[in-house]
Formats: structure tokens, C-alpha cells, sequence
């Protein structure tokens, strides 16, 4: 979730993976971390604000593909590495995180004050980081 505290302005979303090799002329798609950022991007110019005047929480990167052909796949820890690493590139400070672990997650959030809910039912070892700022 991005949120901005002052306008109370937000957006989230729910990217599968982190980038593609996108052909021209094609548009942004949001399941792709890079594109759904670049969209990011683009509302906020249309505010007329800019991407360090939002806040940040990170949820997901669990691992949902657990024990097909007797392995992991590392796609969630690549997701959650990705978005911390765009959210650093733009200044935008990360005041909470769910990550990891095994399970679904299932969110609200509240654009005018900024929370998150979250459920994580059936979900096992994720990590858990609050920061005030």
C-alpha cells in the first residue's frame, strides 16, 4: 500500500512478479512490480505530488508454490526484495511490513486514514516489522 498522510490520497496493489520484458507499445500491467510502480508513478504526478511524500507497508512474498516438484520456488522473497528495493530508489519510507512466510493474505485499507487489516488465516512464519515514523 502507498499512502500519502497529508493529502490522504493511497493506492494498492497485488503484483505477481517483478518485471517483464514488455513489448512495445504494450500497455502497463499492474501484475508486474516495475509496471505497477511505473502506474505508481504516474498518479502521482497527476496529484501533483511526489513519491517521498508517501508512506509504504509491504504485505506478501509468501510462498504459495511449497512442494510442487519437491521444492520451492523463490518467486515471494524476489517480490518482497524488488519492492523494497523500488520504494528505496524513490525515497518512500517503509513504516510496515507482513512478509514471508507460507499462506494468504487478505487486506483493507483505509485510504482516508491510511490502516491496513490484515487476515492471514492459516498462515505460518511471516515476518512481522512496525516502524513509527
Amino acid at each position: 500500500t502507498l499512502w500519502h498522510p497529508r493529502r490522504r490520497i493511497g493506492g494498492m496493489c497485488h503484483y505477481m512478479l517483478t518485471e517483464r520484458k514488455r513489448p512495445a507499445n504494450t500497455p502497463l500491467d499492474g501484475r508486474f512490480a516495475s509496471e505497477a510502480f511505473e502506474l505508481f508513478l504516474q498518479s502521482v504526478s497527476a496529484a501533483g505530488t511526489r513519491p517521498a511524500e508517501y508512506q509504504a507497508k509491504l504485505f506478501g512474498g509468501g510462498n504459495m508454490l511449497e512442494g510442487l516438484s519437491g521444492g520451492t520456488i523463490d518467486i515471494g522473497p524476489r517480490n518482497v526484495a524488488y519492492g523494497r528495493q523500488l520504494l528505496t530508489a524513490h525515497n518512500i519510507s517503509l513504516v510496515a511490513e507482513h512478509v514471508g512466510g507460507s499462506g494468504r493474505r487478505k487486506l483493507h485499507f483505509d485510504v482516508s486514514s491510511g490502516d491496513v487489516w490484515l487476515a492471514f488465516p492459516q498462515g505460518a512464519d511471516a515476518r512481522i516489522r512496525s516502524v513509527r515514523g
